[in-house]
């Protein structure tokens, strides 16, 4: 099953979702501010869905985009 992000949410400056997917596989956290260029954020080896993230470092653009993928 492909990540899911849930439960979005901004308080205090971050930001915050819970991914769902199927245990097990390593699951990439990647952010964008133009949909074209992404970079990696974080990596969650042999992850157990649901697991909750948090950005705390929000940088003062515009807008950020994020995607979970699996794999590094």
């Amino acid at each position: 099953m492909p990540p899911l992000l849930n439960a979005v949410s901004l308080t205090s400056g971050q930001f915050a979702f819970q991914v769902n997917g199927d245990a097990g596989p390593d699951y990439t956290i990647l952010t964008s501010t133009n949909l074209a260029e992404w970079s990696s954020l974080v990596v969650s080896n042999s992850a157990v869905p649901p697991f909750f993230w948090i950005d705390t470092n929000v940088p003062n653009s515009m807008a950020r985009f994020y995607r979970v993928v699996l794999g590094p």
